[in-house]
């Protein structure tokens, strides 16, 4: 999104704004990656703003691992 010149604006909801830009920028191709992405945006929501605790540890490290992947494939696919 940086690359690109963009930046999110405001204190709330640049979380979900990176995600939604990732999947107009990524496309179809990246579909599965961006729900999960999402998904686990979703959860750190809530463990940070509801409910503390609500991750495990190997749900982070799995996280992680993703994130990790997931840049890699992004950085080969550009």
């Amino acid at each position: 999104m940086f690359a690109e010149g963009y930046r999110t604006s405001g204190g709330e909801g640049q979380h979900k704004t990176v995600v939604q830009f990732a999947e107009l920028a990524l496309g179809r191709t990246f579909e599965e990656e961006i729900r999960f992405f999402e998904k686990m945006r979703v959860k750190r929501n809530r463990a940070v703003y509801d409910i503390a605790g609500i991750i495990s540890e190997t749900e982070a490290r799995q996280a992680i691992e993703f994130a990790m992947k997931f840049i890699s494939i992004v950085e080969g696919a550009l």
